[in-house]
């Protein structure tokens, strides 16, 4: 369980702690929080949230209206924005996926206002990392400005933007899987097409056309930019743990724990736990319910803020 609570004083100590951890540091080097003065103040138009994962402090999130913000660090800005700065305390915590779940939560509690219309940030220009992690979380890049001493990129987030990409929050038909759109051509082979078709219009939200005048039962998938066909398997499907004999497909994917719980509800398995690549991403193994073996991976923000 992952949960946002508001920072209060006795959170100085540990919030201290984390602005000398190197990572932090030089996500900001310009800031100075003065946590014992402003953990003291609760202006309306912001929250100091600490950022739990069953129960454990893992980073802070702060939410402010910049139209509405004491120190005008924003300028002059619309009405019905919201800004976020995030991180990630303890650097053994990088490279979980919890700066994607913390990134979420924050954009829950900034959207359940109605009058919110976007969500802005500001990552450093010469932090590319950062940049890409909130280029997946859907965030497009609006320009560059000087914020004091620091170069940053502006990005910004629409409601629309965030509903489109939002899985599971509404219908059970939008539950689908946010994934990347590199060039591939993939195949794959199921006893009931049916059956797998199901399972990865619900996880991944593809289209399949069945294609006539083959020899076989075919169907042309469009998997978000990618290409790909489904095949009626031509023998027995192979028994579990006898191992590939084929290219094992990955997909990238924005959050691979929520990703795994719903292959799990829709019949699929796991054939590998999801496990951590040092510096490169989380992966995991998959089996359809028509016994094929997929992987999925969600990259490591590295030294990113979050």
């Amino acid at each position: 369980m992952l949960t946002l609570r508001p920072a209060t004083p006795d959170d100085v100590p540990l919030l201290r702690h984390w602005d000398a951890q190197p990572h932090v540091a030089a996500a900001s080097p310009s800031d100075d929080w003065a946590w014992e003065t402003e953990l003291l103040r609760t202006p309306p138009w912001r929250d100091q949230l600490i950022a739990e994962l069953e129960g454990r402090p893992i980073g802070f999130v702060q939410i402010i209206d910049p139209a509405l913000e004491d120190s005008h660090y924003w300028g002059e800005v619309a009405s019905g924005l919201r800004a976020i700065d995030i991180w990630i305390g303890e650097s053994r915590d990088l490279g979980q996926g919890y700066g994607s779940r913390i990134m979420r939560r924050a954009l829950e509690h900034c959207f359940a206002a109605s009058g919110v219309t976007a969500v802005l940030i500001d990552p450093l220009a010469v932090n590319r990392r950062a940049q890409r992690f909130y280029e997946r979380l859907g965030f497009r890049f609006l320009e560059q400005r000087r914020f004091g001493d620091d170069d940053c990129f502006v990005y910004r987030l629409t409601r629309q933007q965030w509903r489109s990409r939002s899985t599971g929050h509404a219908t059970h038909t939008s539950e689908i899987t946010t994934m990347t759109t590199p060039h591939l051509y993939f195949e794959i082979q199921a006893e009931a097409p049916d059956r797998a078709q199901h399972f990865y219009r619900e996880l991944f939200g593809w289209t399949f056309t069945r294609v006539e005048g083959l020899p076989v039962d075919y169907w042309r998938i469009d998997a978000h930019g990618m290409q790909g066909g489904l095949l009626k398997r031509p023998t027995a499907t192979p028994p579990d743990e006898c191992g590939t004999n084929a290219f094992t497909c990955s997909f990238e994917v924005d959050d691979i724990h929520a990703s795994a719980e719903r292959i799990a509800t829709l019949g699929g398995r796991v054939a590998l736990p999801v496990f951590t690549v040092p510096g490169t991403c989380l992966q995991g193994y998959f089996i359809d319910p028509d016994g094929n073996t997929f992987g999925l991976f969600q990259v490591d923000e590295g030294s990113d803020p979050t």
